[in-house]
């Protein structure tokens, strides 16, 4: 009984498929003898340019995109080739993509645009191309989650020190939740995050941080039993409630200036301080770093008054031994 067109279609499809992980090269005779099959999708919506994206083959990526293949072509969880390519950190197929007109701000099925996957993955080279490319840093995903929440949540440091030089004030994107990002690296009991955050001044533990307008505080009370307890510990201590009091933010941004840009966002650096200015700022960053000096002027003039006392003492008992004698 011979086969339906329908059944036929799809079985060149899986032969497309098939012979695109191969990285076979008779696929391209089929592509030839039928253009309708240069945007076929797979079962889970995938086309034959998200394969060959991920595998890295680019004379095949080449081929397809001059053939008009759509540069946008969604897969069933709405990522595009685009997504593919920032998956495997292969900046030379976003380049690729790019050149061939993708849309950069294309969005998934949870929200998540390229450079969420970007962070979420750890890329950093992904990271820089797509922000000098112009994708927005404040895009936030469906549940109002932005890369810096991302970079909490996972503990990044890395990707939390580089969003503190940008003079954009990254940590205020939450208008209404202004502790949102700890409360992201509370929930991923990412202990290093909470300490960068808090010890840093970019976020505090007096501000709301839930959707139900809770603080920091009243949240870790409330669930304490999934909580690190070396967080737990930290934000209720004093040092802690101390720095969210204090809030030296302002004074710290006042010691920096502009030092060039990363696509639409200034760096920062510090400004070029005289002694007497750097052990200021050093004091407003952390005032802890005082008692070293203190210290040690503490232990000088205790040893002088010591010395000075002994030689006092001394002569004392010289002048009575010389009295003695007389």
């Amino acid at each position: 009984m011979p086969h339906s067109v329908s059944e036929k279609a799809i079985n060149m499809k899986s032969v497309l498929f098939e012979l695109v992980k191969r990285k076979d090269e008779k696929i391209y005779h089929f592509l030839e003898q039928d253009k309708d099959l240069i945007n076929c999708q797979d079962e889970n919506g995938n086309s034959l340019l998200h394969w060959a994206v991920f595998l890295s083959n680019v004379y095949l990526v080449c081929y397809l995109l001059e053939k008009n293949a759509d540069a946008n072509i969604k897969s069933g969880n709405g990522q595009t080739p685009l997504f593919w390519a920032v998956c495997t950190n292969n900046i030379f197929m976003i380049y690729l993509l790019n050149k061939y007109g993708c849309n950069l701000y294309e969005i998934d099925n949870k929200g998540y645009n390229c450079l969420t996957i970007s962070v979420q993955y750890n890329y950093v080279l992904s990271f820089f191309y797509l922000i000098y490319l112009g994708v927005p840093i404040t895009h936030k995903d469906f549940n109002n989650c932005s890369v810096l929440d991302w970079a909490s949540y996972n503990n990044n440091i890395f990707f939390l020190r580089l969003f503190s030089t940008f003079i954009n004030k990254l940590y205020s994107i939450h208008l209404s939740k202004p502790s949102s990002i700890l409360h992201k690296a509370v929930l991923g009991n990412a202990y290093e995050a909470v300490l960068y955050l808090i010890l840093n001044n970019l976020q505090s533990v007096q501000d709301i941080a839930t959707d139900d307008n809770k603080t920091i505080v009243q949240f870790i009370e409330e669930n304490r039993d999934k909580i690190d307890p070396r967080i737990y510990m930290f934000l209720k201590s004093k040092k802690a409630q101390r720095l969210c009091k204090e809030n030296n933010k302002e004074k710290i941004d006042a010691l920096y200036k502009p030092n060039g840009t990363i696509g639409p966002y200034i760096i920062k650096k510090k400004k070029n301080l005289s002694f007497l200015q750097n052990v200021l700022s050093k004091y407003v960053e952390n005032k802890a770093l005082l008692i070293y000096p203190i210290l040690v002027l503490s232990a000088y003039l205790y040893l002088n008054i010591v010395y000075f006392a002994y030689v006092m003492n001394n002569k004392k008992k010289k002048k009575k031994k010389k009295k003695k004698r007389y």
